[in-house]
C-alpha cells in the first residue's frame, strides 16, 4: 500500500501537476486522522470496558464488606439483647427476693458479665483502595458521597 501511494506521489510530482498533487497530499493526511481518530475510539472503548469490569469488581467488594459488617453489627445485637433480657431477669429476682442486697452482691460477683459491645473496625479495606488509586471518581456522584458518609 505504502509503495502505490509512493509511485503516486513520485508520478504527480513528476509530471507537475501540482494541484492534483496537493488534493492527493489533502486526502493522504485525511486518511491519516481518520485512522487516528479510530485508533483513539478503540482505545476509548478498551478503557470503558476495563473501567466498568473494576467498577463490577469494587462493587462486589463493597458488597462483601458491607455483608460482613452487617453480620457483626447483628451479632453484637442479638448480644445485647440478650443482656436485656439477663437485666431483666436480675431485675425481676431482685425486686421479688426478701434480701434484695445479698442477691445484688452475688449476682454481681457470680452471675453478671459486665461488658460493652462496640464496633469500631468496620470493614473498609475496598473504601481505602478506591481512595488511594482514585478509583472512587468511577462510581456515580450519589454512590461517591454515600460512600464517603458512610465510612467517615
Amino acid at each position: 500500500m505504502i509503495k502505490f501511494l509512493r509511485k503516486i506521489r513520485q508520478k504527480l510530482l513528476a509530471e507537475n501537476k501540482f494541484s492534483k498533487y496537493l488534493i492527493y497530499a489533502i486526502g493522504e493526511i485525511a486518511l491519516v486522522v481518520i485512522g487516528i481518530l479510530i485508533a483513539v475510539n478503540i482505545n476509548n472503548w478498551n478503557e470503558n470496558i476495563k473501567n466498568e469490569n473494576l467498577v463490577k469488581s469494587y462493587k462486589q467488594n463493597l458488597i462483601e464488606n458491607l455483608t460482613q459488617d452487617s453480620l457483626n453489627i447483628s451479632e453484637v445485637l442479638f448480644d445485647l439483647n440478650n443482656d436485656i433480657k439477663k437485666i431483666e431477669e436480675y431485675e425481676y429476682n431482685v425486686s421479688n427476693s426478701a434480701e434484695p442486697f445479698e442477691l445484688i452482691l452475688k449476682i454481681a460477683r457470680y452471675e453478671y458479665e459486665f461488658k460493652i459491645s462496640i464496633i469500631s473496625d468496620y470493614e473498609n479495606d475496598t473504601y481505602k483502595v478506591l481512595n488511594s488509586t482514585g478509583h472512587l471518581s468511577l462510581f456515580k456522584n450519589e454512590i461517591v458521597k454515600e460512600l464517603n458518609e458512610l465510612y467517615n
